[in-house]
């Protein structure tokens, strides 16, 4: 066991966690978006509420401004934050951009949040989501033999994992999913990962190790698939 494991979260109590999670949560380091960037790619959005295992889940679905025409594909969008931090005016900034260059449809997915939700709670949130589009297809307007999943950072990881559960369940696989440096291996302490010179500092991924500590906090079996998705 690292010393690392041991200092930052080992014996951290689910209120220490929330309290991590909250001065995390309190950074931002993008800054915010312009009125000018948003003009930049106009688009309708509406707030959805999709009844899950877990709870309402908060689902934004974004369009085009141009008449509607034959059916769509879909990108859904699993935000990033390290399981702990919420969608941004940049998740929309960015689903906008891709309405507009893709002439496609987004559903840009506000996860629950560990470690008030701990896992598996974004997990089945997320499937849940991808099989609400589906149901729903004729009325959003949208083909599903053309849906693409795309995650950043914990986001990939959600992406991931919804499309191993919708190829265990034999349901609608996702066309595509596009990932972005998503963490497949949280089992692992992070201190005690092969470091490469070009790796997050250990310092910067308080957002992984709140994650963590709420899978020990609350008793998860680690070795649960979604855990350690490389082996998958």
């Amino acid at each position: 066991m690292s010393a690392f494991r041991e200092r930052e979260y080992d014996d951290m109590d689910l209120k220490e966690m929330i309290e991590r999670a909250e001065q995390i949560r309190s950074r931002d380091r993008f800054g915010p978006v312009t009125v000018e960037e948003f003009a930049q790619a106009p688009v309708t959005e509406e707030a959805v509420t999709i009844s899950t295992s877990h709870g309402d889940t908060s689902v934004y679905l974004l369009k085009s401004l141009e008449p509607a025409g034959d059916m769509k594909p879909l990108i859904i969008n699993y935000h990033g934050g390290g399981f702990i931090k919420g969608r941004l005016d940049r998740d929309k900034l960015f689903c906008a951009k891709l309405v507009n260059e893709l002439d496609c449809i987004a559903l840009d997915v506000d996860y629950k949040l560990a470690p008030e939700y701990p896992f598996p709670a974004a997990y089945e949130e997320s499937y849940a989501v991808l099989q609400w589009a589906c149901e729903h297809a004729g009325e959003l307007g949208i083909d599903t033999n053309r849906i693409a999943l795309l995650g950043h950072s914990a986001g990939g990881n959600l992406a991931v994992g919804t499309t191993i559960q919708a190829m265990q369940r034999s349901t609608i696989v996702p066309a595509c999913v596009a990932i972005e440096y998503p963490p497949l291996d949280l089992l692992t302490d992070p201190g005690d990962k092969p470091r490469t010179g070009r790796d997050m500092p250990l310092k910067e991924q308080g957002c992984t190790i709140c994650f963590i500590a709420s899978l020990k906090r609350w008793g998860t079996i680690v070795f649960h698939p979604f855990i350690l998705m490389k082996h998958c």
